[in-house]
Protein backbone atom coordinates (compact mmCIF):
# COMPACT_ATOMS: atom_id res chain seq x y z
CA UNK A 1 0.00 0.00 0.00
CA UNK A 2 3.24 2.37 0.41
CA UNK A 3 4.03 1.98 -2.76
CA UNK A 4 0.44 3.00 -4.15
CA UNK A 5 -0.09 5.83 -1.99
CA UNK A 6 4.12 7.54 -2.03
CA UNK A 7 3.57 8.58 1.56
CA UNK A 8 6.95 9.36 3.51
CA UNK A 9 8.21 6.56 5.88
CA UNK A 10 5.90 5.99 9.33
CA UNK A 11 2.72 7.34 7.27
CA UNK A 12 1.96 4.98 5.07
CA UNK A 13 1.48 2.40 7.85
CA UNK A 14 -1.13 4.79 9.54
CA UNK A 15 -2.78 4.95 6.39
CA UNK A 16 -3.21 1.67 5.92
CA UNK A 17 -4.07 1.07 9.53
CA UNK A 18 -6.67 3.68 9.14
CA UNK A 19 -8.42 1.95 5.77
CA UNK A 20 -8.15 -1.53 7.03
CA UNK A 21 -10.19 -0.32 9.99
CA UNK A 22 -12.78 1.58 7.70
CA UNK A 23 -13.10 -1.22 5.30
CA UNK A 24 -13.69 -4.29 8.84
CA UNK A 25 -16.28 -1.11 9.92
CA UNK A 26 -17.71 -1.80 6.42
CA UNK A 27 -18.20 -5.30 7.15
CA UNK A 28 -21.86 -4.81 7.95
CA UNK A 29 -22.31 -4.39 4.42
CA UNK A 30 -22.25 -8.02 3.82
CA UNK A 31 -24.64 -8.74 6.39
CA UNK A 32 -27.95 -8.40 4.57
CA UNK A 33 -30.11 -7.99 7.65
CA UNK A 34 -27.60 -6.19 9.41
CA UNK A 35 -27.36 -3.84 7.16
CA UNK A 36 -31.33 -3.46 6.36
CA UNK A 37 -30.87 -2.43 10.82
CA UNK A 38 -28.27 0.11 9.68
CA UNK A 39 -30.05 1.71 7.06
CA UNK A 40 -33.33 1.36 9.42
CA UNK A 41 -31.93 3.01 11.96
CA UNK A 42 -30.21 5.57 10.08
CA UNK A 43 -33.75 6.70 8.28
CA UNK A 44 -35.14 6.85 11.70
CA UNK A 45 -32.45 9.05 12.57
CA UNK A 46 -32.92 11.73 10.25
CA UNK A 47 -36.67 11.41 10.10
CA UNK A 48 -36.00 12.92 14.21
CA UNK A 49 -33.81 14.90 12.81
CA UNK A 50 -36.10 16.69 10.43
CA UNK A 51 -39.30 16.60 12.99
CA UNK A 52 -36.92 18.43 15.71
CA UNK A 53 -36.01 21.04 13.11
CA UNK A 54 -39.93 21.00 12.46
CA UNK A 55 -40.74 21.72 15.99
CA UNK A 56 -37.39 24.28 16.78
CA UNK A 57 -39.28 26.29 14.06
CA UNK A 58 -43.06 25.77 15.59
CA UNK A 59 -41.06 27.16 19.00
CA UNK A 60 -39.67 30.49 17.21
CA UNK A 61 -43.37 31.40 15.45
CA UNK A 62 -41.86 30.27 12.15
CA UNK A 63 -44.13 27.86 10.27
CA UNK A 64 -42.25 25.36 7.97
CA UNK A 65 -43.75 21.96 6.45
CA UNK A 66 -41.98 18.85 6.56
CA UNK A 67 -41.01 19.21 3.33
CA UNK A 68 -39.38 22.65 4.27
CA UNK A 69 -38.00 21.19 7.74
CA UNK A 70 -36.27 18.54 5.79
CA UNK A 71 -34.26 20.91 2.54
CA UNK A 72 -33.43 23.23 6.19
CA UNK A 73 -32.27 19.46 7.75
CA UNK A 74 -30.45 18.76 4.40
CA UNK A 75 -28.88 21.83 3.92
CA UNK A 76 -27.63 22.40 7.13
CA UNK A 77 -26.03 18.68 6.89
CA UNK A 78 -24.59 19.46 3.71
CA UNK A 79 -22.94 22.62 5.13
CA UNK A 80 -21.20 21.34 8.43
CA UNK A 81 -19.76 18.46 7.23
CA UNK A 82 -16.81 19.73 6.71
CA UNK A 83 -15.17 21.23 9.98
CA UNK A 84 -14.64 24.51 9.32
CA UNK A 85 -14.44 25.88 12.64
CA UNK A 86 -14.75 24.53 16.33
CA UNK A 87 -18.73 23.05 16.81
CA UNK A 88 -19.60 24.36 13.49
CA UNK A 89 -20.05 27.79 14.83
CA UNK A 90 -20.78 30.06 12.16
CA UNK A 91 -21.21 27.98 9.08
CA UNK A 92 -24.23 26.33 10.78
CA UNK A 93 -26.07 29.45 11.83
CA UNK A 94 -25.46 30.97 7.80
CA UNK A 95 -26.56 27.71 6.65
CA UNK A 96 -29.81 27.81 8.86
CA UNK A 97 -30.37 31.80 8.41
CA UNK A 98 -30.02 31.75 4.74
CA UNK A 99 -31.95 28.27 4.43
CA UNK A 100 -35.12 29.69 5.81
CA UNK A 101 -34.58 33.21 4.02
CA UNK A 102 -34.99 31.03 1.15
CA UNK A 103 -38.07 29.89 2.01
CA UNK A 104 -39.61 33.32 3.09
CA UNK A 105 -38.58 33.72 6.96
CA UNK A 106 -37.55 37.10 8.12
CA UNK A 107 -33.85 37.00 8.51
CA UNK A 108 -33.96 38.37 12.15
CA UNK A 109 -35.89 35.49 13.04
CA UNK A 110 -34.13 33.11 11.14
CA UNK A 111 -30.87 34.28 12.71
CA UNK A 112 -32.26 33.50 16.32
CA UNK A 113 -33.85 30.34 15.04
CA UNK A 114 -30.15 29.07 13.85
CA UNK A 115 -28.48 29.76 17.38
CA UNK A 116 -30.48 28.87 19.96
CA UNK A 117 -31.06 25.71 17.29
CA UNK A 118 -27.58 25.16 17.44
CA UNK A 119 -27.17 25.86 21.67
CA UNK A 120 -30.24 23.10 22.04
CA UNK A 121 -27.85 20.61 19.31
CA UNK A 122 -24.81 20.95 21.28
CA UNK A 123 -26.30 20.77 24.70
CA UNK A 124 -28.13 17.74 23.50
CA UNK A 125 -24.98 15.87 21.40
CA UNK A 126 -22.81 16.68 25.11
CA UNK A 127 -25.98 15.29 27.05
CA UNK A 128 -26.26 12.25 25.17
CA UNK A 129 -22.04 11.79 24.87
CA UNK A 130 -22.32 11.72 28.75
CA UNK A 131 -24.76 9.45 28.91
CA UNK A 132 -22.92 7.42 26.53
CA UNK A 133 -19.93 7.35 28.26
CA UNK A 134 -21.75 6.38 31.68
CA UNK A 135 -23.30 3.57 30.15
CA UNK A 136 -20.12 2.25 28.59
CA UNK A 137 -18.30 3.50 32.01
CA UNK A 138 -15.58 5.40 30.32
CA UNK A 139 -14.21 8.60 32.18
CA UNK A 140 -12.90 11.56 29.52
CA UNK A 141 -9.33 10.76 30.32
CA UNK A 142 -10.25 6.46 28.80
CA UNK A 143 -10.93 8.67 25.54
CA UNK A 144 -7.48 10.22 24.83
CA UNK A 145 -6.00 6.52 25.56
CA UNK A 146 -5.50 4.18 22.29
CA UNK A 147 -5.71 0.47 24.66
CA UNK A 148 -9.19 1.21 26.07
CA UNK A 149 -11.92 -1.65 24.48
CA UNK A 150 -14.83 0.39 24.10
CA UNK A 151 -16.00 -2.51 21.40
CA UNK A 152 -19.50 -3.58 22.14
CA UNK A 153 -19.72 -6.79 24.45
CA UNK A 154 -22.36 -10.40 23.24
CA UNK A 155 -25.44 -9.62 24.98
CA UNK A 156 -26.53 -13.30 26.72
CA UNK A 157 -28.68 -13.51 23.98
CA UNK A 158 -26.29 -13.29 21.50
CA UNK A 159 -24.16 -15.50 23.50
CA UNK A 160 -26.59 -18.10 23.75
CA UNK A 161 -27.31 -17.79 19.97
CA UNK A 162 -23.69 -18.02 19.07
CA UNK A 163 -23.63 -21.70 21.40
CA UNK A 164 -26.83 -22.99 19.38
CA UNK A 165 -25.31 -23.04 16.06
Amino acid sequence: MRRLLRLPSGYGDRVARVVNEALDGMAVLAMRRDLAVAVGLSVAAWLVEVVMYWMMAQAFDVHLSLAEALFVTVAVNLIVAVPITPWGIGPYEVAVTETLSLIGVDRAVASSYALGSHVLLVAWIGLSGALAMWTLQLRPRDLLRADVDVSPQPTARAQRRSTDE
